[in-house]
């Protein structure tokens, strides 16, 4: 099940965002990944022997990466823990980045998605702050 469920994830062009889930499976997965549009970017996690044994965790464009499971159980659950914290991380971050990203997370139960949506925004240079603050200097 998704938990902390997240609708938007904000990110900045010419930056790095990070696009994250919190989600809780029993049985543990037998597969997380990413889809965007036609690509996927799988989460590989060989913590728990062949679970997630999927070696392609970078989409074609390199920018796009599936970071490894983060175990959320605050002192672990025996024997495995059950939350994870999933994060695709997107370099250099531009604005054919804004779309929705599903997290897909299959156990022996099924499968659960979540779709988030990036928004990007264009940083405010610094040429035009500094134009600001001079206008307002200036009145």
């Amino acid at each position: 099940a998704i938990i902390q469920k997240k609708d938007t994830a904000y990110g900045y062009r010419g930056t790095d965002t990070d696009v994250e889930q919190i989600f809780c499976s029993d049985p543990t997965p037998t597969s997380v990944y990413w889809q965007y549009g036609s690509m996927r970017v799988d989460i590989k996690d060989d913590r728990y022997g062949n679970v997630m044994a999927v070696e392609n965790n970078i989409s074609k464009s390199m920018r796009h990466k599936a970071r490894g499971l983060i175990a959320m159980d605050k002192h672990g659950s025996w024997p495995k823990p059950t939350c994870f914290r999933a994060i695709l991380s997107i370099t250099n971050t531009d604005i054919t980045d804004q779309r929705e990203y599903t997290l897909n997370v299959e156990n022996a139960r099924g499968i659960t998605q979540s779709v988030i949506k990036l928004k990007v925004n264009s940083p405010v240079s610094a040429a035009i702050m500094i134009t600001i603050g001079l206008i307002v200097l200036i009145m």
